[in-house]
């Protein structure tokens, strides 16, 4: 071949140089080790010359996108909003755990009573959600169920007292009167 600005030898020695199998495949290594920032061995070859890391961000959330579709945009911000979610509840436990210590350690002082502030934080939130999930008792059943209560106590309580008492010829009171279910209420609640 005669033709063009290049001799046949030129051309020869560029075609062996560049078609070189161990050649292309160092060039190759050189390049993906250079991208995803390792040391290479340095042939004068630069990669940031060619792409930069924008374009290679671009390219690879194009690839993304059009394999994926709005998909990875909601499955991003979801991410996102989760990452905080989870910020939030771990200060909100350190703050729950530090305030809970603190009176632990106002009450007993430095002892290994200390550490149940830090399980106890998860226990007492299981506690208030079980609380929150039961039906408030009718003001019908809460009645009945206090009269019972009620009258227990003041069964116990008139059990104790008439024992202690010495009738003589006067017969004993009435253990379901109203006075003494008063008195037995009110020492329940003192």
């Amino acid at each position: 071949m005669t033709a063009g600005i290049y001799s046949q030898d030129t051309m020869t020695a560029l075609q062996r140089h560049l078609l070189l199998p161990q050649e292309i495949q160092t060039a190759q290594k050189n390049i993906a080790r250079q991208s995803m920032g390792y040391s290479y061995v340095d042939q004068g070859l630069r990669l940031k010359s060619l792409i930069d890391d924008i374009t290679i961000s671009n390219i690879i959330e194009d690839k993304l996108y059009k394999m994926w579709g709005w998909f990875t945009t909601f499955g991003s911000c979801i991410s996102g909003l989760l990452g905080i979610f989870f910020i939030w509840r771990a200060i909100s436990i350190l703050i729950k755990t530090s305030i809970n210590v603190t009176i632990l350690y106002q009450t007993f002082g430095w002892s290994i009573k200390l550490i149940a502030g830090i399980f106890s934080i998860e226990k007492f939130q299981g506690c208030e959600l079980e609380h929150t999930n039961k039906r408030p008792l009718k003001s019908e059943k809460r009645n009945e169920i206090e009269r019972q209560l009620l009258k227990d106590l003041a069964s116990k309580w008139r059990r104790n007292y008439v024992s202690d008492m010495e009738f003589g010829r006067i017969s004993p009171p009435n253990l379901y009167g109203l006075p003494v279910l008063r008195k037995a209420k009110q020492e329940y609640k003192d």
